[in-house]
């Protein structure tokens, strides 16, 4: 007999006790089914038809021994109602077969989500929580979906505009419910200006930059932009979350609404004087901090939900948005390290100089790391914004408006349409064998920070001996790269060149050294081009670019190249040099213009002083011509007209001379004073 037996008699067993007593005893009241009833039928069953088990639910304790049945018919539902005064230890309860609702229950709700309108649900409009992945018919329920905060995303629809992501609350036995509205997508005009944004990876708890791009922000009116935009605020801390405007968008007035965690809106209002919006590329700048507790390795997704955008005439422009950008937490490519070594500063840049010239090879995961200015491309700009990044994340964007002032460094704020912008190659003339500087020069460089040029020229007549940095370079960095007739140059400078007291300021972009290999085939004249596909690019610090804002024209360079001069040993004497020139004068004569500098004699004579050619240059003008050296020639080369000769076989027969003078007027004594003493 157990210890304890309860008042009253057995719940539904029969008279006697079953032999099959359970072993061990039950583990708590009502966690699943009777845990201390008997594997098998008790070979003590009461008589009659009980078998066991109770067939329905005890109403309380029964009044007294079962009778013929032995047990209640039915199933229970739960615990008995009523529960005995002492119960035995490790006798079976006599509870049903059903999983009570007792201890240990889930913490669960339902979620109904309906949509409107009843086009949209026709098109196909659909609803399903976020990191699930079955999307759900409108009106449809989800049940045993955990207590807590829910947020709820839609599908994309055609002709219709998915509503923002919501939030739904689920309470514990409660069903909970939202409504969402598509808006149908009215009739827009012009050619689909893209919207997108681009992925990022940044470490946990630090720094991420998700720009909002454009394909084209000219007919945009700067009053008629909204967007919006979602993310996960377990993801990115909220508190961090702002808005930067960008190189297209630094003059304008917008604002931006980061107050909801995980939700953003921009709204703008304009631009200063009315000036519209230029350019391609990052149109807002979406910065903010991952967690810091977020586990390395995890993935988020950043909407765009709503990209609103009106032309100047208030028309509602054509947009084409790739809604979702991913965001990952530490891994490989992290925002600025573009060489993969783990660190944003001055190597990164140098590495996007390198791929733009083609030193390194373009890889798809660069725009992840290095397209800071959202153009799809690794180039000037971006080594540029590469290296105010190292610096600061805020030194990538212009500041937010001051005043009504925006920065003074904005492009938009320095060129003008009426003032073209040109960038030329300098003519130059040079001889068969030897080198030759050639500028590129760029007439007004206010506000440049960095520049693309492609230069071509014949192989077969011209070779690059060197690429040195131009005014515009300064401590910055600049790479180079030849390709046959094809040389790529590309610089970037953290600071743009700026005088503000002035209007235009002028510089040289490069030098690059030839050296001529031969003669053209027909004529003296050989080009060196400026490529216009792709255009010379010029850059402002904030990625802008000159085109942006004006024309840049190209102006080539035309090379004269000459017959190289070969002249055979050494010259002894000035006389030699001198005959040299008058024999070769219109050679060496480049300029054609009947004169030689001291340049042309000494391209023709290479170890010719300018000492040696002052004493050539009778009237001292800095200019020789052939009356001039035919003149040194005529005389009398013995020094007795005052011009000294060179060399020291001169200087031997002028000092022979001297020494005949000498002995003759010494034997004219002798012989006058002779004669004298004869006479006497």
């Amino acid at each position: 007999e157990p210890e304890g037996e309860p008042e009253g008699e057995g719940e539904g067993e029969g008279e006697g006790e079953p032999e099959g007593e359970p072993e061990g005893e039950p583990e708590g009241e009502g966690e699943g089914e009777g845990e201390g009833e008997p594997e098998g039928e008790p070979e003590g069953e009461p008589e009659g038809e009980g078998e066991g088990e109770p067939e329905g639910e005890p109403e309380g304790e029964p009044e007294g021994e079962p009778e013929g049945e032995g047990e209640p018919e039915g199933e229970p539902e739960g615990e008995p109602e009523g529960e005995p005064e002492g119960e035995p230890e490790g006798e079976g309860e006599g509870e049903g077969e059903g999983e009570p609702e007792g201890e240990g229950e889930e913490e669960t709700g339902s979620l109904r989500v309906d949509i409107g309108p009843a086009g949209a649900v026709t098109a196909g409009a659909k609803w399903r929580r976020v990191d699930t992945d079955a999307w759900r018919e409108a009106g449809s329920v989800e049940s045993g979906v955990d207590a807590g905060t829910h947020r709820v995303e839609f599908n994309d629809v055609d002709g219709w505009v998915r509503p923002s992501i919501q939030t739904a609350l689920i309470r514990t036995g409660e069903m909970s419910s939202i409504i969402a509205v598509y808006q149908q997508d009215i009739a827009c005009e012009g050619e689909a200006i893209a919207v997108w944004m681009m992925s990022r990876n940044a470490m946990p708890g630090a720094e991420i930059l998700i720009p909002i791009n454009v394909s084209s922000a000219e007919v945009v009116s700067p009053a008629g932009i909204q967007i919006e935009a979602t993310y996960d605020p377990e993801f990115l801390d909220p508190d961090t979350v702002e808005v930067q405007s960008t190189a297209i968008t630094g003059r304008m007035s917008f604002l931006p609404n980061t107050t909801e965690p995980g939700r953003i809106i921009i709204t703008t209002m304009g631009t200063m004087g009315g000036i519209g919006l230029r350019g391609q590329g990052h149109f807002f700048d979406i910065y903010g901090r991952i967690r810091s507790d977020v586990p390395p390795g995890t993935s988020s997704e950043v909407r765009l939900d709503v990209v609103t955008f009106y032309n100047t005439d208030a028309r509602r422009q054509c947009v084409d948005v790739e809604r979702a950008a991913t965001l990952r937490a530490g891994g490989d490519g992290l925002l600025g390290d573009l060489n993969g070594d783990g660190v944003v500063d001055i190597g990164d840049a140098l590495w996007a100089l390198r791929i733009a010239v083609g030193l390194e090879s373009y890889q798809s995961s660069h725009i992840i790391t290095g397209d800071l200015n959202g153009d799809g491309s690794i180039n000037s700009a971006d080594a540029v914004l590469l290296q105010r990044l190292a610096a600061d994340f805020d030194y990538v964007n212009p500041p937010p408006l001051k005043d009504g002032i925006s920065d003074p460094l904005l492009l938009a704020n320095i060129l003008d349409l009426s003032m073209p912008v040109t960038v030329r190659v300098d003519d130059e003339q040079a001889r068969v064998g030897e080198t030759f500087d050639v500028a590129v020069r760029v007439d007004n460089a206010q506000g440049l920070s960095g520049y693309d040029v492609t230069l071509t020229f014949d192989a077969g007549l011209l070779e690059v001996a060197d690429v040195r940095e131009g005014t515009v370079t300064g401590d910055y960095p600049q790479e180079w790269r030849l390709s046959g007739g094809v040389l790529q140059v590309s610089m970037g400078r953290r600071e743009a060149l700026y005088e503000s007291e002035k209007a235009i300021v002028s510089a040289t972009l490069a030098v690059v050294q030839f050296r001529a290999k031969a003669l053209p085939a027909e004529g003296d004249e050989t080009w060196v081009r400026i490529e216009s596909a792709p255009a010379p690019a010029l850059k402002g610090q904030y990625g802008d670019s000159y085109d942006w804002f004006t024309r840049v024209n190209r102006v080539h360079g035309q090379i004269i190249l000459k017959p190289g001069i070969s002249a055979e040993g050494e010259f002894e004497t000035l006389e030699d040099i001198a005959a040299f020139l008058l024999d070769n004068f219109d050679v060496i004569d480049m300029d054609g213009d009947g004169l030689l500098n001291y340049e042309e004699a000494l391209g023709a004579v290479a170890d010719l002083t300018r000492d040696q050619f002052g004493l050539l240059d009778a009237n001292g003008d800095g200019l020789l011509t052939r009356e001039e050296l035919e003149a040194f020639l005529a005389d009398d080369r013995c020094g007795c007209c005052g011009r000294a000769s060179n060399g020291k076989d001169n200087l031997k027969r002028h000092l022979g001379d001297w020494l005949l003078v000498g002995l003759s007027l010494l034997a004219l004594l002798t012989l006058s004073s002779a004669m004298r003493h004869t006479r006497r």
